[in-house]
């Protein structure tokens, strides 16, 4: 008898190459080949450089793939034309912070907003990424978050949808500098990271690490939920010196640096609470075992109760990728209100709760699509969005024990009623507001929102 001794190791990794492949080919099909030439089309003068990204990995799969991932999502995504500007400014807010000490935090952002228009940051100009971006930024951007998710501690779980969206984007946010930060950021402020290593739990956990770093960012900073700059793009080096802010600014500069460590996380946000006039956002980390944890950066450590009781009419995520559905919204309506004109994010309400769907009978006169607003003591602001078919529209996942007024635009921008306000129950049944009356009654107003204590 004839015994054959294989490597398991690399039989598993052939079959895992082989069953990547294999996906890569079944979800690469002709509507992918069109936007990616769509996308290329888009690049103008520069579309040499992308095919020159396409060229270097013709024989990576794995590379292809991503590459091909970027390249057709990048179109709308945008920069500063003068990186040199930003960083000098940057390098400025930093100063100011060291000679400020003590200053109350409107004195501050006073002064750096001072900074900003000697440094001309209000007229500088906007370019698309695709337009300006090179190769070699691309690869290597590209190169370092699969190093970083084949190779690092806290990203091996993710399978390639979860690296897209967690890991490999080259920005976080719109106008965030184009810079190296990705690697040039490794280990910024992970001191204790290595103390993981005596557990192998810890030591391949995404969720122990960000506990670290994300403590070390908070003593560094002591986040005050103060006011916030105008201009919250620069290096996070020079960030950490900011003695203020608001959860935009915190969470997103947790997210640069937490990826710059492979730590996967994404943003996700509330337009607007039920109960109050304001939206917040937040982190969601992708833990080992697949379960979101969300948690304000630098703020609030990953693990803890977030905002168990707080009342939330729809959240989205922040993403890379373009939301078909939110582009043809914005293609086929003369009039989107401003929350719908970015098409990078997709909903994310199911996450945080029990929702229902609310199916709604609209009349004509209301257009294409409406929209279902909840209020405060400025109007009605608008949290969602439905097309409107054969009379009807559907507003998915909608938080519950919450007022929403449906709503329409005209193409000024006009908002109108287009239906009467109702209270989404708790058990998802509907209860009208609509009907009026002449008689007068006495009502003891309480508060309008909570207090709070933050």
């Amino acid at each position: 008898m004839r015994v054959i001794y294989m490597d398991m190791g690399k039989v598993v990794g052939a079959w895992l190459l082989c069953l990547l492949s294999v996906l890569l080919v079944a979800c690469g099909g002709k509507d992918d080949d069109d936007r990616l030439e769509e996308a290329l089309r888009f690049a103008g003068d520069n579309r040499a450089q992308l095919e020159m990204v396409l060229e270097h990995y013709a024989d990576d799969s794995l590379g292809l793939a991503a590459a091909r991932y970027l390249i057709i999502n990048m179109p709308g995504h945008y920069s500063y034309s003068d990186n040199d500007s930003i960083v000098s400014y940057s390098r400025q807010v930093t100063e100011i912070c060291t000679r400020l000490k003590g200053w109350k935090a409107e004195e501050i952002r006073d002064s750096i907003n001072a900074c900003a228009r000697r440094c001309g940051l209000h007229k500088l100009g906007k370019v698309y990424d695709s337009r300006v971006l090179t190769a070699d930024y691309l690869i290597h951007n590209i190169d370092a978050a699969i190093d970083t998710w084949k190779h690092g501690r806290w990203a091996r779980h993710l399978n390639f949808e979860e690296f897209c969206e967690f890991l490999l984007p080259y920005k976080i946010d719109e106008l965030q500098l184009v810079d190296d930060w990705r690697t040039r950021l490794q280990g910024f402020q992970c001191q204790g990271l290595e103390q993981l290593d005596w557990c192998d739990q810890y030591r391949i956990s995404p969720l122990s690490a960000a506990k670290v770093v994300n403590a070390n960012l908070k003593e560094l900073m002591k986040p005050s939920l103060a006011t916030n700059i105008e201009f919250q793009h620069m290096k996070p080096e020079d960030a950490v010196s900011l003695p203020m802010g608001k959860c935009d600014f915190y969470v997103m500069l947790a997210s640069i640096i937490l990826r710059a460590q492979g730590i996967p996380v994404v943003r996700d946000f509330t337009p607007h609470w039920a109960y109050r006039h304001s939206g917040h956002s937040w982190n969601v980390l992708l833990t080992s075992e697949g379960r979101e944890v969300p948690f304000t950066g630098i703020c609030d450590q990953p693990g803890q109760e977030f905002k168990p009781d707080e009342k939330m009419p729809k959240a989205y995520r922040c993403t890379y990728a373009q939301n078909e559905e939110l582009q043809e919204l914005n293609r086929r309506e003369k009039f989107v209100p401003i929350l719908f004109r970015n098409t990078f994010m997709r909903d994310v309400s199911s996450h945080y709760g029990k929702c229902y769907d609310v199916t709604l009978y609209m009349n004509k006169r209301h257009g294409s699509y409406v929209y279902l607003a909840v209020f405060d003591e400025k109007g009605w602001t608008p949290v969602a969005y439905a097309e409107v078919r054969q009379g009807r529209a559907t507003f998915k996942d909608m938080g519950r024990n919450v007022l929403y007024l449906p709503v329409s635009y005209d193409a000024e921008g006009n908002q109108e009623v287009a239906g009467s306000p109702f209270v989404l129950n708790f058990d998802g049944t509907t209860r009208s507001l609509d009907t009026p009356t002449m008689e007068k009654e006495d009502v003891t107003v309480r508060r309008r929102y909570p207090t709070l204590d933050y």
